[in-house]
């Protein structure tokens, strides 16, 4: 968990795309816009299924995501 805190992070500070895996969504591109304790704010950039679509603005939970 503490590895992919400090990811997002280093994500945050330069504004790049990290990719995770994330239990409803399965693999993603995101772009973070905050980090807390327990959750991601993000804008999903990149998606696996076709029946998914890039969001703005969504809030992720630590514990259903890794990174890929």
């Amino acid at each position: 968990m503490e590895s992919l805190k400090n990811t997002l992070s280093a994500a945050i500070e330069f504004g790049e795309c990290v990719f995770v895996t994330e239990k409803e969504r399965g693999n993603i591109g995101i772009i973070p816009r905050g980090v807390t304790t327990d959750c991601v704010v993000c804008d999903i950039v990149s998606v696996s299924r076709s029946c998914d679509a890039q969001k703005r603005r969504v809030k992720l939970d630590l514990g259903d995501i890794q990174l890929a």
